[in-house]
């Protein structure tokens, strides 16, 4: 009898066990699904909550990523998010780009103060493309040399698009008045002074713009970036090289390099545009000076705004090739200062070449809040942040595989004559703090050597550059363009770039 009572006992005792198993492995799982933790800290969490230790709101809350992880927001399913959907197409044919191996900027601002985000598109005046005919068939002419075009928001079609006008198909229904200061950022060397004159006239190699107010006055005024005149890889030293593959066809060596250069009938003559003046317009000026337009407001209640082109009065111009800006307060005096990222002329920037020259980078402090007049100094120099490679400063070397050793590459001579600079070769800038002391530092993005240069701000009075991003484990490739944003979370600055080539 004691026997059967025994084993009685332990046949419940193990079902016990095998259920009490299960039951517990089944509120593990749910207690991790629900909240993170394990069934025995949500225990000892209750516990404590019970003799008023801990919150409960604080007890079952999911535990928190560590500081370095991005908390990304949940994706919302809502009938009130559309996704987007392409509406380029009904903006018409001066929207279409004609640049050919050339960044092309677009601002997205309130150009008219109607509280509608208009756009502004860049263009190339002087275009190195062939046009073609309706069945494809290249010709002799070459396309059309392109205004810059800016496009004003007319509100919102049924289906919730907006709607879109160029300054120039309003100016053909408009009142005729300020015609020339409307479309002034055509960015024409002769601005047209009415809409029946050829819209097809030389203009500026533009390349990026930006908005913002620039002298205080409340309105958004337009800075726009130019360039040189010139087409890469027109040589086989600066050609576009091909790196070896198992199906190069017709190459038996997979270790030759295929080499490719731009077609010859869009060479030119190679001169480097930064020596270059043109004479298109009423004065003579340097092929890749700037364009800064101040927005005058909306004089004739028509609904487009008047600009006023103030290169000369205002110390804004330059030489370079431009190929972005970034605008910030940097020392904090309560005006806006432009820092400007220049490139090399196309017709010396190339893939896998031995020599790459860049151009120094300028910054222009604004001088409107210490003398009361709206006007820039250039200090890109003085600030340490020109990007020159002077007195070993901002080392661009380059390891070459071949040799077996880092050799600088910055100084560029072509038939004896230097071309560009020995400078860094920049892409793209961008303003932040970066170290959180409240001065906003500054990031440039460079090709060539790919140097990621960090400057630190010295109370606006200077920056220093940040020698740890000089080591070649720093290096990237073809940084193209720069963006930012503060987790609020965890109150760290995120930086992302854009790049090409890995």
């Amino acid at each position: 009898m004691k026997k059967k009572r025994l084993y009685r006992w332990l046949i419940v005792s193990v079902v016990i066990a095998i259920l009490g198993t299960l039951s517990y492995v089944s509120i593990k799982k749910w207690a991790l699904r629900k909240f993170g933790v394990s069934e025995l800290t949500i225990a000892y969490e209750l516990l404590k909550q019970g003799f008023s230790l801990r919150s409960s709101e604080e007890t079952l809350s999911p535990p928190r990523a560590k500081e370095t992880a991005v908390q990304q927001p949940p994706l919302l399913k809502n009938s009130t998010i559309k996704p987007f959907h392409e509406i380029g197409t009904h903006l018409g044919r001066r929207a279409k780009g004609n640049n050919m191996f050339q960044s092309r900027g677009v601002v997205i601002f309130d150009a008219n103060e109607d509280n509608r985000l208009d756009l502004f598109f860049v263009h190339s005046g002087r275009p190195r493309a062939r046009a073609t005919d309706e069945n494809s068939i290249m010709q002799e002419e070459k396309v059309p040399a392109k205004p810059c075009v800016l496009y004003l928001n007319q509100g919102n079609a049924p289906n919730g698009d907006p709607v879109y006008a160029s300054v120039e198909d309003l100016q053909e229904k408009g009142n005729m008045l300020y015609v020339r200061d409307e479309l002034l950022a055509e960015n024409k060397y002769i601005p047209r002074t009415s809409i029946q004159e050829d819209e097809f006239g030389p203009g500026r190699i533009a390349t990026s713009a930006m908005a913002a107010d620039l002298n205080g006055d409340g309105l958004q005024d337009l800075l726009i970036g130019n360039s040189h005149d010139g087409i890469p890889f027109q040589t086989h030293d600066l050609g576009l090289r091909v790196y070896p593959s198992k199906d190069n066809v017709g190459h038996h060596e997979r270790r030759e390099i295929l080499v490719n250069r731009t077609p010859s009938f869009l060479w030119g003559d190679m001169v480097d545009g930064k020596d270059v003046l043109v004479h298109f317009g009423d004065q003579p000026e340097p092929e890749g000076r700037n364009t800064p337009l101040i927005n005058k407001g909306d004089q004739d209640q028509d609904g487009i705004p008047e600009w006023e082109d103030v290169t000369q009065e205002v110390g804004f111009g330059g030489k370079w090739a431009t190929i972005g800006f970034t605008i910030a307060d940097i020392d904090r005096d309560g005006d806006l200062d432009v820092y400007v990222s220049n490139f090399v002329d196309l017709d010396f920037w190339g893939f896998g070449a031995k020599k790459f020259a860049g151009n120094q980078n300028e910054l222009y402090i604004n001088q409107l809040a210490e003398t009361g007049k709206f006007y820039f100094e250039e200090r890109a120099l003085a600030y340490g942040v020109a990007g020159l490679h002077q007195e070993g400063q901002h080392p661009s070397d380059v390891w070459f595989p071949a040799e077996q050793r880092f050799k600088p590459i910055s100084v560029h001579r072509r038939e004896g004559t230097v071309v560009g600079e020995a400078a860094d070769h920049s892409w793209a800038a961008q303003f932040l703090d970066w170290n959180d002391d409240g001065w906003l530092d500054l990031i440039v993005a460079n090709d060539g050597g790919n140097r990621l240069r960090v400057y630190e701000n010295q109370y606006g009075k200077r920056f220093d550059r940040v020698k740890k991003f000089d080591d070649p484990s720093w290096d990237g490739r073809w940084k193209w363009r720069f963006g930012w944003r503060s987790v609020r979370r965890n109150h760290y600055k995120r930086l992302w770039k854009s790049s090409v080539c890995g």
